[in-house]
């Protein structure tokens, strides 16, 4: 699909996930480049003032690459739970790599839509969308 064409409301969920998809294994380094590196900083003083103890719950909603679901995890600690969900599967590969090689394996990467989120109410105790 051309970058220049608007897709019609049915198609704009597939246009989106193709977008990401399209840009999953760039993504950081554009995120870090658009942002002057200041996405860290914020992700950072957003998980502090979460007040996540060890042992908490948090869902990230849109966690493309995984950057906030590690910065949660860090938070929660080893008895804690981590969820990020996006529904492309290839920022989510991007994110799975991306924890394994620092050693998260715990964190839970899950392809669902945002609109749609297969977990009960009150699942978890925070929840980020970045």
């Amino acid at each position: 699909m051309a970058m220049d064409k608007v897709p019609a409301r049915d198609d704009k969920e597939a246009y989106v996930e193709s977008l990401f998809s399209t840009v999953a294994g760039k993504y950081d380094l554009m995120n870090t480049v658009l942002s002057l590196t200041r996405h860290r900083a914020w992700r950072r003083f957003a998980v502090r003032k979460a007040r996540l103890k060890p042992g908490d719950s948090a869902l990230d909603v849109c966690c493309g690459t995984g950057d906030f679901a590690l910065e949660l995890a860090k938070a929660v600690g080893e008895n804690g739970r981590v969820v990020g969900v996006d529904f492309s599967e290839s920022m989510l590969d991007v994110a799975g790599a991306k924890a394994a090689r620092r050693g998260m394996r715990r964190i839970e990467f899950v392809a669902a839509n945002t609109c749609e989120l297969p977990f009960d109410n009150d699942s978890f105790d925070c929840v980020t969308v970045g």
